[in-house]
């Protein structure tokens, strides 16, 4: 996985409406890059409905969350019309921008992973799940956060 420390890659990819989105447009907010295997997968689903449901959570915290994984706009598209994610979904076609952020797994599949950006454009969490059927809660990564918050507002004193 990326260091945390670094810049985040910048990228631009298309949405699940065929709109381009860059990181870049969320200057000023943190972002949550979660990368999924796969759209209505057996652990992606109720990974993605997890963070939806409490999506009040990223809200109050100021994090756009972006999912990422190869398939098409056309599978986002429906996949989001399902199940009504109040975030887009990215088309990495080429796992480019996962392997920019080196989220995949050692067969060269999409890996379960999540990175975590500043508002200044520097990750500040990364971690890869070890196995596909794994994944992190809308509370584990919300208690992350506030213990880097926390951790960043000791520093400040």
């Amino acid at each position: 996985m990326i260091k945390v420390g670094f810049p985040a890659p910048v990228f631009t990819l298309k949405n699940q409406d065929d709109k381009p989105i860059c990181l870049n447009d969320y200057q000023g907010k943190y972002v949550l890059l979660i990368f999924y295997p796969r759209d209505n997968g057996l652990v992606c689903t109720p990974q993605l409905c997890n963070y939806r449901d409490n999506w009040e959570a990223f809200q109050q915290r100021n994090i756009m969350v972006l999912g990422l994984n190869p398939s098409s706009a056309i599978s986002h598209r429906r996949f989001t019309g399902k199940f009504k994610f109040p975030f887009p979904l990215l088309v990495d076609e080429n796992r480019t921008v996962a392997a920019m952020y080196e989220a995949i797994s050692i067969l060269g599949l999409p890996a379960r992973a999540y990175v975590l950006i500043n508002p200044q454009g520097t990750v500040i969490y990364s971690d890869k799940e070890l196995t596909l059927l794994t994944r992190q809660s809308t509370y584990k990564l919300m208690s992350i956060f506030d213990a880097l918050q926390a951790e960043r507002e000791a520093q400040q004193l």
